[in-house]
C-alpha cells in the first residue's frame, strides 16, 4: 500500500575467521590415498569427531598436534612422518593397525589421556576407562619426551597388555 513502511530486517553477517590448521573437519577426516607435505602453527589433522587414514603419504609438522581427533583416530594404511609436534597422535582411542609410522614429539608421542598442561580440557574430565590405545601394527616409531601418555589400557596383537612391555619394534627413544 502507498505509504506503508516496510519493516527492515536486520542483517547479520558471518565472520570468517583463518584456521592455522592443516586439515579441519567437525565429524571426519578421511585419507585414503595422496601426497601431503603440511607445515602448520596449530593440527596439521584435526577433527571434532574422527581421522581415518586407510593410504597415503603424509609429512607433518605441527606446531600442536600431528593428528588430533577428539573421538578416535584410526590408521589402517600410509606412510605417516610426524617431523614435528607438541604431541604426535591424541585422541580418546587410537587404533594403529596398518601403516609405517614415525612420530617425533617434544611432549607426548602417542596421546590418549588429554595431558595436564590444559591445552585439551575437553579430554582431560573424560573418564580413563573410556580411554584406548591399540597397535597392531608392529613399525611404529616414537621419538619424543613426554612418552606414551595416558594409557590404562594398553594392547598389542601379540597380546602383551599388563605388564605395559611394548613388541620388538614398537619402541619409544627419547627425544
Amino acid at each position: 500500500m502507498p505509504g506503508q513502511t516496510i519493516p527492515r530486517t536486520p542483517t547479520t553477517t558471518e565472520e570468517e575467521s583463518e584456521s592455522a590448521k592443516g586439515l579441519k573437519a567437525g565429524t571426519e577426516v578421511a585419507i585414503g590415498c595422496g601426497t601431503f607435505d603440511m607445515d602448520t602453527f596449530d593440527d596439521a589433522i584435526h577433527s571434532n569427531n574422527s581421522v581415518t587414514i586407510t593410504g597415503g603419504k603424509l609429512a607433518i609438522a605441527a606446531g600442536d598436534d600431528g593428528i588430533h581427533g577428539d573421538s578416535a583416530i584410526l590408521t589402517k594404511g600410509g606412510d605417516i612422518t610426524i617431523r614435528k609436534s607438541y604431541k604426535g597422535m591424541e585422541s580418546k582411542i587410537i587404533t594403529i593397525a596398518e601403516g609405517n609410522i614415525e612420530v617425533n614429539a617434544s611432549d607426548d608421542g602417542i596421546n590418549i589421556g588429554g595431558g595436564n598442561d590444559g591445552s585439551k580440557p575437553d579430554m582431560q574430565s573424560t573418564s580413563s576407562e573410556n580411554l584406548l590405545l591399540s597397535i597392531k601394527r608392529r613399525q611404529c616409531i616414537c621419538k619424543c619426551r613426554g612418552g606414551w601418555a595416558g594409557f590404562k589400557r594398553f594392547y598389542f596383537d601379540d597380546g602383551r597388555n599388563s605388564d605395559g612391555q611394548r613388541p620388538d619394534q614398537c619402541w619409544q627413544r627419547s627425544a
